[in-house]
């Protein structure tokens, strides 16, 4: 799930808050015995790091939710909201959602806390991030996320988190787009000769999004604004 998706983040967090509580039992992962001998301090028994992300005082990730409440709440000069659970934080904030994102200082420290704390329970969980991107409805503010179909593969649904139906033969090919790849396959996908992308890098118009040993890889997304950009100006 992307950092914008904030709505989207809260939808999850009490569900993801459970996940993550339901691992609290299992031995901690991160405890690896030495090669060839004995540990001398065993392995902890549980997950510390659950332990951590889930308890209720002001170190916890449900208190640093709160403080997006908190916030809201000064700012507006409205009463301090009384939400001391992961269901009653998140929907607090969704249904306020018009309150906060029409300030822009509010919009800022909302979506950083709960990104923080998306970030700090998705560790915890050890979950893999679900692909998500953006309905292409002009004006929707929805997000489309797949799901894990069990295989290594993902499931996408119909309508985005707004209810606007999309295509998702559509959806996969611009889901593909944002995924790092070779210059030469990002330029077989926007119509482009390597060569021309290479200028494009060297100039540094188009940069590498990510390295897989030596080799960079660029999006293919990027590179299609990138052209749209030239056509335009030309």
């Amino acid at each position: 799930m992307e950092r914008t998706d904030t709505l989207g983040q809260l939808r999850r967090l009490p569900e993801l808050a459970a996940e993550v509580w339901l691992t609290r039992r299992h031995p901690n992962p991160v405890e690896r015995p030495l090669v060839g001998g004995r540990r001398a301090d065993p392995p902890a028994p549980a997950r510390l790091d659950v332990i951590d992300a889930l308890r209720l005082d002001e170190h916890g990730q449900l208190f640093a939710l709160s403080q997006a409440v908190r916030a809201v709440c000064e700012e507006t000069k409205t009463a301090q909201a009384e939400c001391d659970t992961w269901t009653g934080v998140c929907g607090w904030l969704i249904s306020q959602a018009d309150v906060w994102r029409a300030d822009p200082w509010l919009a800022e420290f909302v979506a950083g806390q709960v990104w923080d704390v998306w970030r700090a329970l998705t560790r915890a969980a050890r979950e893999p991030d679900s692909p998500s991107i953006p309905c292409a409805v002009e004006g929707c503010h929805g997000r489309i996320t797949a799901l894990d179909d069990g295989t290594g593969g993902w499931l996408w649904p119909d309508v985005c988190t707004d209810g606007h139906r999309v295509d998702r033969a559509e959806l996969v090919r611009r889901w593909k787009a944002t995924q790092p790849a070779p210059l030469a396959d990002v330029a077989q996908t926007v119509g482009r000769s390597p060569r021309t992308l290479a200028r494009w890098v060297a100039a540094g118009w188009l940069k590498a999004a990510a390295q897989d040993g030596r080799t960079p890889l660029y999006r293919a997304d990027e590179a299609q604004r990138i052209a749209a950009l030239m056509e335009r100006t030309a």
